[in-house]
């Protein structure tokens, strides 16, 4: 065995009381007395060599409301947290009364602890239609271990990140979440926890209040800001894709959530979204220009019946249609009459069994003066599109903690059934019951392109709206 020594380094010497304690994530706390109040400084860093002789202790702020303290010392307890003590004077009002009297106290700060021998079973979900994850845990509950009559350890705002490993592998991470609600029933031997992740739970949950008035700037400045008045680290909690040309304002509500603030952000620039990483970070961007930071969508290819199994299929034509009408209206240079004018597309369905009027039209009104050539490409991409939909399928197969909303799947079979598609629904099951992860499949979406749903969205930005009869005379 090989031992390697490090040199001591003074991280400071002009403090009363000083302390530093170091903890298992390789962060350091510092402590020292100013004024008879104790502070606090914490430096984080990550696993890996550390340059102690790099550290600085700044941004001190009080960690208790204990006053005239003195004699102050500190440990760490692995897997326990920080012990402390101190010596406290009598604290008098302006009076001279003894508001607090002489005391010895003993502080115990629980740091992070590992309850997974505990787990029974917890479920992870995500939804195309929202960037909230919802986690739910359900643990052994020994005594009260963790939710009591008294005190819980799970307590509404405590937060959880959580993590795989499976034999002696590097942990990989599946996002940090914050606890909603713990309950269990008295007597009773389990305990179950729910949470959320941070833009579910803050950005959802706050209201923007005051904060609502953001003047014509650049658009990652004017999100910056939002999130910062959200209580978020900029580079620790979100990243925004810098913008150098593009400038709006905003004036919003006051009872707005952040999280729905955050997306009339978004639908004013193209392509731009919003995702939380696995990482526990908040991306904001582009789609297109910021695959640095953004999660990538991947395809997938599973056989059916030996990779993945069938839980459910549904075949719906009511988003299905036999053709396509892209309508914008005008105006006739000539009469300067208001027309609208139109483009059709025929819809060539997948599945020859399928049948459908020949007449089910969807029409897709766009914005005015569009080009004809250009209505027609749209009605054709719209077709195309179409001619996949319909059929959403669930599935159930070995625990894949790496798939994203959006990856493509692609099914085969040993008889040759084929179905390709988007991941929309994607639950997480793992714990002491096993482990194991269910999807839903798309069949009208494809990686890299938005839903048709969506794509129709976008399509009709800036239409003139409903179409309205005219009576003829």
């Amino acid at each position: 065995m090989q031992l390697d020594f490090i040199d001591a380094t003074v991280i400071s010497t002009d403090m009363i009381n000083p302390t530093a304690v170091h903890m298992p994530d390789n962060s350091i706390w510092g402590f020292r007395v100013v004024d008879g109040r104790l502070e606090g400084s914490n430096i984080e860093h990550g696993p890996g060599d550390i340059d102690y002789s790099a550290f600085e202790l700044a941004d001190f702020a009080i960690v208790t409301a204990d006053q005239n303290m003195s004699l102050v010392r500190f440990k760490n307890v692995p897997r326990l947290g920080i012990y402390g003590v101190w010596h406290q004077d009598p604290v008098l009002d302006d009076n001279s009364q003894v508001v607090t009297p002489e005391r010895h106290r003993l502080a115990i700060w629980e740091g992070g602890f590992d309850p997974s021998d505990y787990l029974i079973e917890g479920t992870l979900t995500y939804r195309k239609e929202s960037p909230i994850a919802q986690l739910t845990l359900r643990f052994e509950n020994p005594d009260g271990a963790f939710v009591g009559e008294e005190k819980s350890l799970f307590h509404p705002g405590a937060e959880i990140e959580l993590e795989f490993t499976a034999g002696d592998s590097d942990p990989y991470p599946m996002g940090t979440y914050f606890a909603d609600r713990a309950q269990t029933m008295v007597p009773g031997q389990d305990a179950t926890v729910e949470g959320r992740n941070k833009i579910g739970k803050l950005m959802k949950d706050q209201s923007l209040d005051e904060a609502t008035l953001y003047p014509i700037d650049l658009l990652s400045s004017n999100i910056t800001s939002m999130m910062v008045s959200a209580g978020l680290v900029e580079t620790d909690d979100f990243i925004v894709q810098p913008t150098s040309v593009y400038q709006v304002g905003m004036q919003f509500p006051n009872d707005i959530s952040y999280l729905e603030a955050l997306n009339e952000w978004i639908k004013t620039s193209l392509n731009w979204t919003v995702v939380e990483r696995t990482d526990g970070k908040i991306v904001v961007g582009s789609t297109v220009s910021f695959t640095s930071e953004l999660p990538t969508n991947s395809k997938y290819t599973f056989n059916r019946g030996t990779d993945v199994f069938s839980r459910s299929i549904e075949r719906d034509d009511m988003d299905s249609y036999s053709r396509v009408c892209v309508a914008s209206k005008y105006i006739d240079p000539v009469t300067e009459e208001e027309l609208e004018q139109f483009a059709y597309a025929e819809v060539t369905l997948a599945d020859i069994n399928w049948q459908l009027p020949p007449k089910k039209t969807l029409y897709v009104q766009v914005a005015d003066e569009t080009p004809l050539l250009e209505m027609q490409a749209m009605a054709a991409d719209i077709a195309d599109r179409l001619a996949t939909a319909g059929t959403i399928e669930t599935f159930i197969g070995p625990f894949r903690p790496y798939l994203l909303i959006g990856d493509e799947a692609e099914i085969t079979s040993d008889t040759g059934a084929h179905l390709l598609g988007t991941i929309t629904t994607i639950d997480n099951r793992f714990g002491k019951v096993g482990y194991a992860t269910e999807f839903r499949v798309d069949s009208g979406g494809r990686m890299g392109k938005p839903m048709i749903t969506d794509y129709i969205k976008q399509m009709t930005k800036g239409s003139a709206g409903q179409r309205q009869t005219k009576r003829l005379f």
